[in-house]
């Protein structure tokens, strides 16, 4: 029974945005890594080893001198004091599982050059962060819901390195190409 009443729930919440993203519009292009200067990274922080990873990927971004602000979902109700950035849990989530914080409107407002989704796993919360996101390129994990990301990378194996390697290998043969209004 709980099977059916999830997959109902996924229905809702994915009419509802799709929906959202008619009514929108968003200015979106690619442009070329090495030119891009905010860079926005979202992922599910429920593996440690795999938050240690994408902290190493922010210092590296960092390095190349690019603004970089970090957005993590913890999937539980508690407080993370000790994560270095900004997050919300279940808890700012309304029934739709929609974000209702202050920090993640503001993330989703925010125009970045590029939009990083690094999570390997579907999370309903940062899907719809992506859909509705100001960013003018969305980078994510292979997904059906083609409204989340204008770039989508598959990697065989389900290892965080190799797919934050694979994100940065393609960023960076990425050209410049005109915007388009969608």
């Amino acid at each position: 029974m709980e099977n059916w009443f999830q997959k109902k729930y996924v229905h809702l919440h994915e009419r509802w945005l799709v929906r959202k993203l008619q009514q929108a519009s968003f200015q979106r292009g690619s442009v070329q890594f090495k030119q891009a200067r905010s860079i926005g990274i979202a992922y599910l922080a429920s593996n440690l080893t795999q938050t240690d990873h994408i902290r190493g990927f922010v210092r590296q971004l960092r390095k190349e001198d690019k603004e970089v602000k970090v957005l993590a979902f913890f999937p539980d109700k508690l407080e993370h004091n000790a994560c270095p950035h900004k997050y919300f849990t279940k808890k700012s989530l309304d029934w739709m599982m929609r974000p209702k914080d202050f920090d993640t409107e503001q993330f989703m407002k925010t125009p970045f050059d590029v939009l990083i989704n690094l999570s390997l796993v579907d999370c309903l919360p940062l899907e719809y962060v992506f859909a509705l996101s100001k960013a003018g390129f969305r980078v994510g994990p292979l997904s059906p819901k083609l409204y989340c990301y204008d770039l989508m990378i598959d990697t065989s194996d389900d290892q965080m390195p190799n797919f934050i390697q694979q994100v940065a290998f393609f960023l960076n043969r990425m050209s410049n190409y005109e915007t388009s209004t969608v």
